[in-house]
């Protein structure tokens, strides 16, 4: 279980530095705020690759 947890800080530590530039240091959060920003990192993801798929999609189709 503990294998799991450490996977999961580093892999969503990784996502919250990318996503999340102005994020409390991972070491002063707690789980709660932890899941939190990791959540908040993840809706940017998600908008970030919508728009480039809008974009591509717009670029694609004007040829």
């Amino acid at each position: 279980m503990a294998e799991i947890r450490g996977s999961l800080i580093e892999g969503g530590g990784l996502e919250i530095l990318t996503f999340l530039p102005g994020a409390k240091p991972m070491e002063r959060m707690d789980m709660d705020e932890f899941l939190d920003a990791l959540a908040k990192a993840r809706v940017a993801q998600e908008q970030i690759r919508d728009l480039m798929a809008a974009a591509v999609r717009r670029a694609l189709s004007k040829k």
